[in-house]
């Protein structure tokens, strides 16, 4: 995606935001109506046609309905032996003996009349019929007789004699849907979209966790606003010892869709974990938020992003992060301390031993509190890629962490002696959590 991005835009480190998400969300709602289409009613009818209409049956069957005539038919072999026999002259004979009635006179005639009756069976009428009963020729034209008035043989001669047979074949009405579909707008445009590739990094990557702070609150069932083992142990809220701000929700602020950390200068009550005494209560001169998803959702490997906007100060911390079950290892997508949003730090610290490890990279390109940017984490099994706008900007395959995390938001000051000019923010347009297919 990245590479995409790249090429498509040029000219400076990154991308404009506007501009990579313009083309990001054009991309995605044309994977969507690919997809729908692709999944259709009438894509899927489409397909069944297609293998119809392809196969070497429905080939054979619709070339024979459009070349084969009567002529060539079985059926009319037979009618034409009909015909032939029909002309032969002591057939005739025969028949017109029959239609007679003289047959069924002769039992009378003999008891009547024997003089007439020996006349009658010495002529050569009676000779012809004679002969034919019971014949195997007789037989063969009463057969074919029944067969070519039947009403089948009479619809199938009308059909095959029929010049427009094929056009009203069922072949011909699967032939033509098929057709239409294939000159359908939706059609034509899937398989110009098809022919392009462009869902190739898309296609593999699906969407786990989404949020738009479209409410006019904080979602609490995708959020917690403290440190997870606070609210999972205290079902409270707590700092570490040397972080100088309370959170509180009332630091969250939510307004036309994008979330708000707000850090003031105010006092308030809260706790505090000492490693010696534990939980303790202190007094903060500063307030702060932080939203994480450490009770609703963590994922192993996958890409995490989120758009951003930092209002920047010096000794004031802003940092979109992952961490797991312990404090380490602990991922930093950024960590913004600087008083100008010019640079900050990303990477990861973990523990050897008891040691502190910090492998990490000042990143720097634009002026990132100008305006929001993308910034992105893509992890693997091998390796972490982080980005911006879709411009990778680091990258470190050893210390990969090899358990599930989740995503927290946060703005801390971390010096007791700290001159900050408040109140400053973190804006939060959206987040998003993707795992890779297969």
């Amino acid at each position: 995606m990245a590479n995409i991005f790249s090429k498509l835009f040029g000219g400076g480190k990154f991308p404009s935001t506007n501009k990579f998400e313009s083309q990001l969300n054009e991309l995605t709602s044309t994977y969507k109506r690919f997809t729908d289409y692709e999944a259709s009613e009438s894509y899927k009818r489409y397909q069944e046609l297609d293998a119809t209409v392809k196969s070497g049956d429905f080939v054979n069957k619709v070339k024979q309905l459009k070349t084969q005539k009567f002529k060539d038919t079985q059926e009319f072999i037979k009618y034409k032996d009909f015909l032939t026999i029909s002309k032969a002259a002591d057939l005739k004979k025969y028949l017109k003996y029959v239609e007679s009635g003289m047959p069924e006179k002769l039992d009378a005639l003999k008891e009547s009349d024997e003089k007439k009756y020996n006349k009658e069976v010495s002529s050569p009428l009676y000779k012809n019929y004679a002969a034919l009963k019971g014949s195997n020729r007789l037989q063969k034209y009463l057969q074919l007789k029944e067969y070519v008035e039947s009403e089948e043989f009479k619809s199938f001669k009308t059909y095959m004699e029929d010049k427009n047979k094929f056009k009203k074949s069922d072949e011909n009405s699967l032939l033509t849907e098929h057709k239409e579909i294939e000159k359908s707008s939706d059609f034509a445009w899937y398989q110009n979209i098809k022919k392009k590739n462009l869902f190739t990094d898309i296609a593999s990557w699906k969407l786990t966790f989404e949020e738009n702070f479209g409410a006019s609150a904080l979602d609490n069932s995708k959020w917690i606003t403290g440190y997870y083992w606070g609210k999972a142990l205290l079902n409270d809220t707590y700092v570490l010892a040397n972080e100088q701000q309370f959170f509180t929700d009332k630091n969250i602020q939510i307004q036309g869709g994008s979330a708000a950390l707000v850090t003031k200068k105010e006092s308030v009550d809260g706790k505090v974990w000492d490693t010696q005494y534990g939980f303790i209560p202190r007094k903060f001169d500063y307030t702060s938020g932080l939203i994480s998803s450490g009770q609703s959702f963590r994922q192993l490997y996958g890409k995490f992003e989120a758009k951003v906007k930092v209002d920047s100060e010096a000794n004031l911390t802003h940092a979109f992060w992952m961490v797991g079950e312990s404090v380490a290892p602990q991922i930093d997508i950024f960590r913004f301390s600087k008083e100008d949003a010019k640079k900050y730090v990303a990477g990861i610290h973990t523990m050897d031993g008891n040691t502190p490890s910090h492998k990490t990279k000042l990143v720097d390109g634009a002026d990132f509190g100008s305006d929001y940017y993308i910034y992105s984490l893509e992890w693997t099994k091998e390796k972490l890629t982080w980005s911006i706008n879709g411009v990778k900007v680091h990258e470190q395959s050893t210390n990969v962490p090899q358990n599930p995390m989740y995503i927290v938001l946060s703005s801390h000051i971390l010096d007791a002696e700290a001159d900050v000019t408040l109140p400053k923010s973190m804006y939060i347009d959206w987040v998003k959590c993707y795992q890779k297919l297969n």
